[in-house]
């Protein structure tokens, strides 16, 4: 969108801060294994640099693992896999000739006896071993009871806690008025910012995309208050006609879900090691997985 809000050259200069903030995490990682104290606060693209941050992590870099996020940075490409129908189409159909129950609560799961033994809030279950892919948060919080106990790998759950990332999708009245496929920064020099992909796929939407900071901001402010802070800035660097003419017609809250709790994890200073923890199958009965387990990604 002709660089509008980020010039080419801040775009320059914001690229090598954080090519130098990687280097420094490489050459010289801090001893304290915090991202964040590899460049100083008041560094020019500090700000921008903990917007990114919150949207690979779902939290600035002082609340993440400099271990864990190299880690993540040696194996990201630069391209994201997207669906038309969404991944939810895929897992669905993926799952079609699975047994799959929903709306049951899982309260308890004994992995000691033969077979293993299931309780639900709709009676028990029998199997020969099971795959735990419940969200960090939910198995720190103790929701599950383990027989055995399994303390350290709740422990390294809690060392992993979800991020915060929402979206925001807005309709537009007036597709044409901007480029399909296209993307802006509503403010490169704040972290407190929204990430705007205009017309994916070429539909007539706008993704409001908000990570870490940003994402803790709007689950404060609401959906109205969320709303009206994307069309504010999207007002500001297109116009306040074409922001006066956008519908918000779907959106995620993903911190309000009680059966999740957040985002994608990501580990806190000093606890690289976890995810390795968590992915380790505390009995032949038992096991972990989710994208928490990965040692990458």
């Amino acid at each position: 969108m002709r660089n509008l809000g980020f010039s080419a050259a801040d775009q320059r200069e914001a690229g090598r801060a954080y090519e130098e903030f990687e280097n420094t995490l490489r050459k010289a990682a801090p001893a304290s294994d915090r991202a964040g104290d590899a460049i100083p606060h008041d560094h020019r693209w500090r700000p921008y640099l903990d917007m990114l941050s919150g949207a690979l992590n779902g939290a600035e870099l002082d609340r993440v693992s400099a271990r864990d996020l190299l880690a993540y940075d040696d194996h990201a490409s630069e391209e994201n896999w997207r669906l038309p129908q969404g991944y939810g189409t895929l897992i669905a159909g993926m799952a079609g000739t699975l047994p799959v129950r929903y709306g049951t609560k899982v309260t308890a799961i004994d992995h000691g006896s033969t077979p293993a033994r299931i309780g639900t809030d709709k009676g028990s279950i029998e199997a020969r071993s099971v795959i735990v892919t419940v969200p960090t948060d939910i198995l720190a919080r103790g929701d599950i009871l383990f027989s055995p106990a399994i303390e350290e790998h709740l422990h390294a759950a809690a060392c992993l806690p979800l991020g915060h990332v929402d979206k925001l999708f807005l309709a537009m009245e007036d597709a044409q008025a901007v480029p399909p496929e296209t993307h802006l920064l509503g403010n490169p020099h704040d972290a407190l910012t929204g990430s705007y992909y205009l017309r994916p796929f070429g539909r007539p939407v706008i993704e409001c995309f908000f990570g870490g900071i940003a994402a803790r901001a709007m689950e404060q402010a609401g959906d109205a208050g969320r709303f009206a802070f994307a069309t504010e800035e999207l007002g500001c660097l297109l116009g306040a006609d074409f922001a006066r003419r956008l519908r918000p017609t779907a959106g995620s809250w993903w911190c309000k879900e009680a059966s999740i709790g957040g985002a994608y994890s990501h580990t806190l200073p000093g606890h690289a090691e976890k995810r390795a923890l968590l992915a380790s199958s505390p009995s032949d009965r038992l096991h972990f997985a989710g994208e928490a387990c990965s040692a990458s990604d």
